[in-house]
């Protein structure tokens, strides 16, 4: 069963194009976002996406912080996302769980803090996700699929049947692994590519059959 913490206000820990998706799916789903943090000096004060910018992320450290916000990581590089979780959760914060609500996810979905679901995606029985994962717009996870911490499916991409996916992987936009695939951790697969065989950990690949980057 999926687990969500208790609604607290909540912050959104980035502010680019993908913490604005991210904002409208919290607010779709109900959570009242208090604010952005972003560590560029320059865009400290001001409003973003509707939400004001509060300040680098550092304001979540100082020893007077209190943990009444939840936070949610909206980053979209993979090991930044990591580590960025780790620290607030290291650091006390509630890290939810967020799902569009137009999503459809099976009741026997296993998802770790910090994954969000965007609009119009589609995971299945019994898949089990790691930390910090990204199912963007529109992509889709089938049954029995076991994807590790902080991967992300792009949109529009479809892992079908019993894929595995390690930790930090990319699957890009649009692309498609066939049943009972195994890729590993740190991967790419590019935009488009069709994975038909395994991929071993830190590879790319690209093209349909998908192969190494470059071959």
């Amino acid at each position: 069963m999926l687990t969500i913490p208790p609604r607290l206000p909540l912050l959104i820990w980035g502010a680019g194009g993908h913490a604005k998706v991210v904002a409208d799916v919290a607010r779709a789903s109900g959570w009242e976002v208090r604010g952005f943090l972003d560590d560029t000096p320059s865009r400290t004060g001001g409003v973003f996406y509707g939400s004001p910018l509060m300040g680098p992320s550092s304001v979540l450290f100082r020893a007077e912080a209190e943990q009444t916000v939840a936070v949610f990581v909206a980053i979209g590089c993979n090991a930044v996302r990591a580590r960025c979780v780790i620290a607030a959760q290291d650091a006390g914060y509630s890290v939810p769980v967020l799902i569009h609500p137009s999503a459809i996810v099976s009741e026997t979905v296993e998802m770790g803090a910090g994954t969000i679901v965007m609009a119009g995606s589609v995971v299945q029985a019994d898949t089990r996700m790691g930390r910090g994962g990204i199912i963007n717009t529109g992509a889709s996870v089938d049954h029995d699929g076991q994807l590790g911490e902080f991967v992300h499916v792009a949109p529009g991409a479809r892992l079908t049947g019993e894929v595995v996916v390690g930790d930090q992987t990319l699957i890009g936009a649009g692309a498609v692994v066939i049943p009972r695939c195994r890729i590993g951790r740190m991967c790419i697969v590019g935009a488009g590519a069709v994975v038909v065989t395994d991929v071993l950990d830190g590879m790319t690949v690209v093209g349909v059959p998908a192969g190494p980057h470059g071959r």
